[in-house]
């Protein structure tokens, strides 16, 4: 049997979950310096029809220097005039033997949920706000555990294709490496993106 793409799995999934789905794959032009075939694939489905948070999956080799070029996850709108953004992942053995994470501990009252994260972005404090101590807080760290490589955001990465998140600000549960294909793991992102929707928002 013939084994099926990336690109057949998402519209399967589409399909068999009764979900629209929007699909571009189109080729880079080819050039006097560009001689391989590049592809750019961008696919995002609603989670339902009030569209209260999409999965999105993103292959382009040439995206823009800082962003991830190939990723999956959910993003969630959310009503907010915050004009910030910020990254979180999971805290690793390595970041114990940061002697500048070190300092900063020794002088933070940190517990639960700052302790088990690291945080970068241009507010940091903002979100230690938003998640510590709260139900979405959990979220986020039972989010974190489905790979090393996950992330959570707010307003990264730059998804201005999708209209129903154009200008708005949102959080995503993001895998910046490989897209996630199996069914019950895309599920599972998505209903954790639905409690980002009742739990505590920056202003």
């Amino acid at each position: 049997m013939e084994e099926r793409s990336a690109n057949d799995i998402i519209k399967d999934f589409a399909k068999n979950t009764n979900r629209n789905i929007e699909f571009s794959h189109t080729m880079y032009p080819l050039s006097s310096y560009r001689k391989i075939e590049r592809y750019k694939t961008i696919a995002y489905i609603p989670n339902n029809q009030d569209e209260s948070c999409f999965f999105v999956w993103v292959n382009d080799p040439y995206r823009v220097i800082g962003e991830y070029s190939s990723f999956s996850g959910v993003f969630i709108p959310i009503s907010s005039g915050y004009k910030g953004s910020f990254s979180i992942r999971a805290k690793n053995i390595l970041d114990n033997f940061n002697v500048v994470s070190l300092i900063k501990n020794i002088w933070a009252d940190k517990s639960g949920f700052s302790s088990k994260v690291v945080i970068s972005g241009n507010d940091p404090d903002r979100a230690d706000e938003l998640f510590n101590g709260t139900m979405a807080g959990h979220k986020v760290l039972e989010a974190l555990k489905l790979s090393p490589a996950m992330r959570i955001t707010l307003n990264l990465p730059v998804i201005d294709f999708i209209p129903a998140l154009k200008g708005k600000n949102y959080i995503g549960i993001v895998n910046p490496q490989e897209w996630f294909l199996e069914r019950e793991i895309i599920e599972k992102m998505l209903k954790i993106g639905e409690t980002f929707l009742h739990g505590k928002t920056p202003n």
